[in-house]
């Protein structure tokens, strides 16, 4: 990303309002890219399963219940939204592959979040387009 604007005595303001201007049409370009990376995986994904991905990539070996908070999510929704990226949706369906849910080493009958290949492979893509 570009450096931060410097506004100094002989700066014209008009000058650094469309520098302002072009740089934050860049960074939009960059989100929008990242949006039409996950359509294209799944044209009707939620932001809260974009959200449940990115805090997986995050915190990787969270519970369920820690990413149920950090997204504020119920623990309903966090489940949900995890088995859509999972490997099976709860429709039975396919599911997309990127995350995977792993017994916790330190209670058997929890489960922590871990990306799939596929998954780190995807956020890595879009950490790309955010970075250009």
């Amino acid at each position: 990303m570009g450096s931060p604007i410097q506004i100094t005595e002989n700066s014209s303001p008009h000058v650094n309002a469309c520098e302002h201007n072009r740089e934050i049409k860049q960074a939009a370009h960059r989100i929008w890219c990242v949006f039409e990376e996950l359509r294209r995986l799944d044209p009707d994904m939620p932001l809260q399963q974009a959200a449940t991905l990115i805090t997986v990539a995050l915190r990787e070996g969270l519970g369920v219940i820690e990413a149920a908070n950090l997204t504020d999510q119920t623990t309903a929704s966090i489940t949900r939204n995890l088995q859509a990226l999972g490997q099976v949706h709860r429709t039975g369906k396919p599911g997309l592959n990127l995350v995977e849910l792993k017994p916790n080493p330190e209670d058997g009958r929890k489960k922590t979040c871990h990306l799939t290949p596929n998954g780190l492979a995807l956020v890595t893509k879009l950490a790309l387009h955010v970075g250009r």
